[in-house]
Order: structure tokens, then sequence, then C-alpha cells
């Protein structure tokens, strides 16, 4: 199956209430609609916990549909997206998923460097989670025979690319005071 076809199946399936498990450019990911209430439930019972979770966003645009940046993090924001880090910022968002939030209106958004999140994001047109493919307090698995083994009475498609080598979750940078703080 080529990825105009994965792309289009996997936002088939998140405009469903479905999840999908995607790989990023640092680790396998689940993915289902940030605005849709019940598809962030079916992720919580999955993973065994609820929220909150990042998203990822194809673009600063959509970035800033869903987060503001301040004007003394722009610089920062621009020097590390698109990569492997996850920025906490103040959600303006009506539309996302409320259990999505963490501490004060904060929400973590993610650009990936990956073809895959990006053109899913962009064909659906808003964010999807973002959070590693495993059970709460369980490493993250990044072999998509192993995902498919443990995950896949509960998800609704995974798009295998591989085993992902030598991979870490995102970078976390909290930006919602003056000040950052690395917190991963």
């Amino acid at each position: 199956m080529n990825d105009k076809k994965i792309i289009e199946k996997a936002v088939n399936v998140l405009k469903n209430g479905g999840v999908i498990v995607y790989p990023t450019d640092t680790i396998y990911g689940f993915g289902v609609d940030s605005e849709n209430d019940f598809a962030v439930k079916k992720l919580m019972k999955i993973k065994g916990r609820p929220g909150p979770w990042s998203i990822a966003v194809c673009d600063k645009k959509m970035l800033q549909t869903y987060a503001s940046i301040s004007q003394n993090h722009i610089k920062f924001c621009d020097d590390k997206l698109p990569g492997p880090n996850t920025l906490i910022l103040k959600s303006v968002s009506k539309n996302i998923s409320k259990y999505l939030l963490g501490p004060n209106n904060s929400i973590g958004v993610r650009i990936p460097d990956h073809n895959i999140p990006m053109e899913i994001t962009k064909l659906l047109g808003r964010g999807i989670t973002s959070t590693s493919v495993n059970k709460t307090n369980m490493k993250p698995i990044n072999d998509p025979k192993k995902i498919n083994e443990q995950f896949s009475n509960e998800v609704d498609l995974i798009i295998d690319e591989g085993k992902i080598n030598n991979s870490n979750p995102s970078n976390i940078f909290n930006l919602t005071s003056k000040k950052i703080i690395q917190i991963r």
C-alpha cells in the first residue's frame, strides 16, 4: 500500500473516532483525533491512565490554532520544531479534548520531523495525539510486530514502517512561563 492510501485510510479511521499507531521521528505513537473526547477516552483505556498527552500537528500555523507562543519563546520554537521535541504551551483552543489538557490549561505540542504524522494531520485538518505505544509504566514498543501482538484488538490501524532502532521519546520543554524548563 502506498503512502497516500495509508494516509487516507488513517484519516478515515481518525474521523470515525478510531485509534491508529503511527511512526514518528522518535518512536511509534498512538493517534486519535485531538478534538474527539470519545476517541481520547478510548486511548485512556488502552494506555491505562488519563492524559494529559501531547498532540502532533503538521506545521506552526496549525500549532497556533491550539497554543500560543510568547514573544520571548518564538526563536526557541523555531529552533526546536519540527524535530524530536514537545513544547508545553498555553492552550488557546476551545475544540481540543479537555482530557488532553495539562495544568493551567496547558497543551504539549509536537511537529514531528516525519512525513506520515505531518501528512495525516494536514489531511485531517487538526492535531492528533502523540503518546508512546505502551501501557502506563511499561517501556515504549517500537517494533510493529510486537505492537500488533499486544494492541491489535485495541487499535484500528497500525502503520508499519519497520522497527525504529535507537529510539527515544521526544524532549519535553515547558514554555508556560518566562523561563524555559526542560522536563525530559
